[in-house]
């Protein structure tokens, strides 16, 4: 039987590895700050990065007009405290 769902997983976790394709979290940076509204709607944070808590890799890019600027000693940092 012929599996197409496979055979696209394979496709997209070889443009990974070849660098074709760069995952970023940077949508998720307005929610995050979305989520910090309290009931009369003021938002408690205005920026945001996300990083792997393995080794403080940066999920989040730069280039968000709301991303927080850490930098990459900074990101080691904090992923130790988990």
């Amino acid at each position: 039987m012929y599996d197409r769902t496979g055979h696209v997983l394979i496709l997209i976790s070889f443009l990974f590895r070849r660098g074709f394709v760069r995952m970023s979290w940077d949508g998720y940076i307005d929610n995050l700050i979305a989520q910090t509204k309290d009931s009369s709607g003021a938002a408690h944070c205005d920026r945001a990065c996300i990083i792997g808590l393995d080794g403080g890799a940066p999920w989040t890019t730069a280039g968000h007009a709301n991303a927080l600027q850490v930098t990459a000693s900074g990101c080691i940092v904090i992923s130790k405290y988990q």
